[in-house]
């Protein structure tokens, strides 16, 4: 189990009676004064003995056989520990896998919450019990929505509604979630919560503004000191590498990131899928984004409904994007049209797969449903933008870019694509502006520096163009561009 404590609750039992010394010294350090425990150990009749506790007067008795005093003093330890700190009691429960016993305690803390603020927190507890044990993501959210409601100042509350959120595909709710912990106040928190608890909400926060903004530039340099490892921390930027199209910055992340440990088969995964997709490799990114799929399976295998509600909503979209790309229409087709129709990345895939069916009303309203549901997210407007520019509808492509540079302003991708729309619509030089904006977000972009070079060819600039082409030559370009490179650098 993790905590917030230095130290573990350790009641040592000498062979001539119970003494408490040890418990009360670490309860003064969890709580900062002393509370009153004192206990025995009795022989009963029969042969039988009894462990009995005070603390604060409350009486706890634990009788067995004298071969298992081992076990009655867990019990009494797991009875203390309930008494003197209930909501890591049912952390403690969850991390010992007994989550019906963990969901059981998280409900009573509702029902003994003596204020608003506390039950607010304990509701808090429950709506994380109901996601991570029940996996009923509905009722998570109503009872994370009960939480806020009784204590908004409380970030716990939203911390909830944030997870939820982005487990359902709400990107929309996350994105305000996150927005909102980014408000909160330290001092506002509970005692417990405000070191680690507020730390660490404040990185999930950042993580999570930054993924669905698209600003991976940022995220490639976002601590995450109070809730992840350093292997954690290595593949979540190598993802954000590969998403800012430098696969080999990328490459150097993920090997780190194995080297660290404890970086969870997910998280490989995922990221091995925005790697390939880097690459334009369609085939292996069917192969990451399946193997995404089973790796959250078995992570919440304890949980099947939330297992298979992650696969739907995060997973599939990946892989039907993919399975599209790939030439196997009819599989995406199939994997898509499983996915729920509030999910806002199920949304955008079914767009993207009925362009690449060529199915243009199709995919565009399926791209207006994904901008709907998420009008501050700035893909869809890109997915949408970019089927109109393949289509060579540039003005209406263009359009759609700079909703999605409005929405999000640090995204490279809309913007290297509103450059290809006026290179195409014979304004080179305003696409240099443009060209020389991504480069301040994805500098080693092996596509961006050669549509560069293209673009100072055509206004005549041809040192310019030599300098772009060579950057373009030293970095990640797929056999296509290459081609092109080769084209455009016997111009100059």
């Amino acid at each position: 189990m993790r905590q917030d404590r230095d130290k573990d609750i350790k009641v040592e039992i000498p062979e001539t009676g119970v003494s408490l010394a040890q418990a009360w010294r670490y309860l003064r350090l969890w709580f900062g004064n002393e509370r009153p425990l004192s206990g025995n150990v009795r022989l009963l009749d029969g042969g039988r003995i009894a462990l009995t506790l005070v603390l604060d007067g409350e009486i706890f008795r634990f009788t067995g056989a004298p071969r298992d005093l081992d076990a009655l003093e867990d019990a009494a330890a797991e009875r203390i520990f309930a008494a003197v700190d209930p909501t890591n009691y049912v952390l403690y429960l969850f991390g010992k896998n007994r989550f019906a016993e963990g969901y059981a305690a998280a409900a009573r803390n509702v029902a003994l919450a003596p204020d608003d603020f506390s039950r607010g927190g304990a509701f808090s507890l429950w709506a994380n019990a109901t996601h991570y044990s029940a996996g009923d993501l509905a009722l998570a959210y109503a009872r994370a929505s009960m939480a806020v409601a009784l204590a908004p100042k409380s970030t716990s509350g939203h911390m909830e509604l944030l997870s939820v959120a982005l487990a359902l595909g709400h990107d929309e709710d996350g994105l305000r979630q996150a927005r909102i912990i980014a408000t909160q106040r330290k001092a506002d928190e509970a005692p417990s919560f405000q070191e680690r608890g507020y730390a660490y909400a404040q990185d999930v926060a950042h993580f999570a503004r930054d993924s669905v903004l698209g600003d991976f530039t940022q995220g490639l340099v976002e601590h995450c000191d109070a809730g992840c490892t350093l292997g954690i921390l290595k593949l979540r930027r190598a993802e954000y590498a590969a998403r800012l199209h430098d696969p080999m910055a990328s490459d150097v992340l993920f090997a780190d990131g194995l080297a660290a440990g404890q970086a969870s088969a997910t998280r490989q995964a995922r990221t091995r899928y925005f790697a390939a997709v880097a690459r334009g490799d369609w085939p292996a990114g069917v192969r990451a984004a399946r193997t995404y799929a089973a790796a959250l399976a078995a992570e919440n295998a304890p949980v099947p409904r939330l297992g298979a509600a992650l696969v739907a909503n995060v997973a599939t979209p990946l892989l039907s994007v993919a399975l599209a790309h790939a030439g196997d229409v009819a599989g995406a087709q199939a994997a898509v049209a499983a996915t729920p129709l509030d999910c806002y990345d199920c949304l955008r895939a079914r767009g993207r797969v009925a362009a690449l069916r060529q199915d243009t009303s199709g995919a565009q309203a399926w791209f207006a449903r994904a901008v709907a549901a998420a009008p501050s997210i700035p893909f869809a407007y890109a997915d949408w933008g970019e089927m109109l520019l393949r289509r060579g509808d540039f003005g209406a492509a263009i359009s759609k870019f700079d909703l999605a540079h409005q929405k999000g302003p640090h995204f490279a991708d809309p913007l290297e694509l509103w450059g290809e729309a006026l290179v195409a619509t014979n304004r080179s030089d305003l696409a240099i502006a443009k060209y020389a904006e991504v480069a301040r977000y994805a500098p080693n972009w092996g596509r961006l520096h050669l549509k560069w070079g293209e673009a100072l060819l055509w206004l005549g600039r041809q040192d310019d163009a030599k300098k772009q082409l060579a950057a373009a030559a030293a970095l990640f370009l797929t056999p296509a561009e290459t081609r092109i490179l080769r084209t455009l650098s016997g111009k100059v």
